[in-house]
């Protein structure tokens, strides 16, 4: 029994399949819940200090409970093991259970399409009340614990809150009894809270399965009044606002719904220096300069781009907290300056600088679209999770968002905007994952009674999941992010800070001969984990001679091309696009003159 309630995250309950099986409601808490012997009454004392924890699943037995005594919702009468009792039913959500008949139609059905038993009670009971919504499975192809083994990796998935029980204890993140915070009030999240959020089968359930819908733009669903249904009560209920997203939306193919839910999560309800324009000044951080490198060259583009230059801006907006490195003292006033296209406004991508509402929506809008929903993550769930496997980057790269609840509170706010306009009964479809050697219902492996959490020092870990983890960027079989003048050895250095079995096993120079020193575009890299490989192509813009450096001749290729008398590689072509817009112009050809001059620094982040 104290196995039981000590341990962190519980799942769905065991459940193991015969032809038929009874129906019923539960809850598997999202956060710790005191548990009652009435609402607002006395602690039940069968439970240790009259908690039950984050992940405990719950039978419900009835919800026509009244709201008060500090609950802003309904108190439910819920029966743990054999005891009976009231929680709080604030961010909680009701999994409902069919009866599973294996004979049926319905169960052939989603059978013979790919899903596991496992999936069939909640998808039958979703089905019963919406007959009409197809459930479509994506065989991801690697097995659960492998996925779970990467999502929790670094600081990869963050959670926040007062609830200890989802923070990690691992080293790092836990030293000397007290957690690490990676921002103010962000904590990283444990390997059984990856596991939970991770898992699609706890949050098959009316309100959550949206995070399995396809974010393209459907005009039949995605009205204006939908779009109401999110902003309502936030700053963005204005007809300013609502005709931004749906200028959005046709213009990017995106789903309004889901912008005004990814602006809800990202900047709350109330307006901020972020969606209002105001003054801000981008203030020095030594101790980003110090972490980065940056220290010793503080006047350079880089340091003034990440660190701050001690400058004032204003009319600069960001609704999508693109760009927020938690590297800076502010991740909000780090966003501004992306937003702004650079320090000194000389990035152009995007739209930006994002000088205007419209800009900053748009702008943001055509970078999720670009590097999200067209990139095959046009779920909410696949972008926390980056697990498609048609996704056009690598798995475990290139995920928007770090917040491991993000996924499911945006999912609950599109579910409330659809049911608030009466749009449940329409027809969607949702893409769910599923992955090789799921875990049983309810199944989690639970540490020996007298241990805490094993603590991993050096995990296994996915060559590209640790590549980005050092800081360098994947597209493809492209590497970037690498600075002029970077040696092999500050490359093995990054690498082996995040995973000690990281290493290039092999380097060589743009015509395949072994090299050392510096290294350059169309260099090939090929990086090991101890015991899988994988190989990158270098990528440093502005450097499209391969010498790891921009000169004279980087300049004169960049003005050959422009005039088409060149026949640039495919990465020396790319490493000339020096403000990645998918053209080698007069702006870049002007840009590696400025870095020839020492007037600014090409960005390579």
């Amino acid at each position: 029994m104290k196995k039981l309630i000590s341990i962190l995250l519980i799942f769905v309950m065991l459940f193991t399949f015969i032809p038929a099986v009874s129906a019923k409601s539960y809850i598997v808490l999202n956060t710790n819940k005191y548990f009652r012997e009435k609402p607002g009454g006395a602690l039940i004392t069968g439970v240790t200090d009259g908690v039950l924890v984050a992940g405990t699943k719950v039978d419900v037995i009835s919800t026509d409970g009244d709201s008060g005594y500090g609950c802003k919702n309904a108190w439910y009468k819920v029966k743990y093991n054999d005891l009976e009792g009231y929680i709080c039913s604030s961010d909680q959500a009701i999994i409902d259970i069919a009866d599973v008949d294996l004979n049926g139609d319905f169960e052939k059905e989603m059978l013979s399409k790919g899903f596991g038993e496992s999936y069939l009670p909640y998808l039958k009971a979703i089905h019963e009340k919406h007959p009409n919504w197809i459930f479509t499975p994506i065989s991801i192809g690697v097995s659960f614990d492998e996925a779970v083994t990467n999502e929790s990796y670094g600081e990869i998935s963050l959670v926040d809150g007062t609830d200890e029980t989802l923070r990690s204890k691992e080293w790092p993140y836990y030293q000397n009894g007290t957690y690490k915070q990676i921002e103010p009030g962000w904590y990283v999240a444990s390997r059984d809270t990856v596991s939970y959020y991770l898992d699609p089968r706890n949050f098959l359930s009316e309100e959550y399965i949206f995070m399995f819908e396809n974010l393209k733009y459907n005009s039949s669903i995605q009205t204006e009044d939908a779009v109401r249904g999110v902003t309502s009560g936030t700053f963005l209920n204005t007809n300013e606002y609502l005709n931004i997203l749906m200028k959005t939306a046709r213009t990017y193919n995106v789903s309004p719904v889901y912008l005004a839910s990814r602006i809800r999560q990202e900047k709350g309800s109330t307006d901020s220096i972020s969606t209002t324009g105001g003054s801000f000044t981008f203030s020095v951080d030594n101790s980003c300069l110090n972490n980065l490198g940056y220290a010793s060259n503080i006047d350079s583009w880089n340091a003034l781009n990440s660190c701050g230059n001690g400058k004032t801006y204003s009319g600069i907006y960001n609704y999508f907290n693109i760009g927020a490195y938690s590297s800076y003292q502010s991740p909000q006033i780090r966003g501004l300056i992306w937003a702004n296209g650079g320090f000194d406004a000389s990035v152009t991508t995007y739209n930006r600088p994002w000088n205007s509402k419209e800009r900053a929506i748009m702008g943001g809008t055509e970078y999720i679209a670009s590097k999200y929903i067209n990139a095959n993550q046009n779920t909410l769930y696949y972008q926390k999770f980056n697990v498609s496997p048609d996704a056009v980057y690598p798995i475990y790269t290139h995920q928007y968002m770090t917040n491991i609840r993000a996924h499911s509170q945006e999912a609950y706010s599109i579910y409330k905007s659809y049911k608030n306009n009466n749009l449940l009964n329409n027809t969607y479809e949702f893409l769910i994952p599923v992955y090789n050697n799921m875990p049983n219902d309810n199944e989690v492996i639970l540490p020996d009674d007298d241990k805490e959490e094993e603590i991993v020092t050096t995990p296994d870990i996915d060559v590209n999941t640790g590549v980005v983890g050092s800081g360098f960027k994947i597209d493809g079989d492209v590497i970037s992010n690498i600075f002029f003048n970077t040696s092999i050895d500050e490359i093995n250095s990054k690498l082996s800070s995040v995973n000690a079995n990281l290493k290039i096993t092999s380097y060589l120079d743009r015509y395949g001969n072994s090299a050392s020193g510096n290294i350059g575009t169309g260099d090939t890299l090929v990086i090991s984990n101890g015991s899988t490989t994988k190989s990158y192509k270098v990528v440093i813009y502005g450097d499209n001679n391969g010498d790891g450096k921009t000169s004279i001749v980087d300049l004169l290729r960049v003005q050959k091309d422009i005039l088409g008398s060149s026949n640039l590689s495919t990465y020396d072509k790319k490493a000339s696009d020096t403000n990645r817009d998918g053209k080698v112009d007069v702006v870049d050809l002007l840009r590696v003159q400025k870095q020839i001059l020492g007037n600014s620094t090409i960005e390579q982040g």
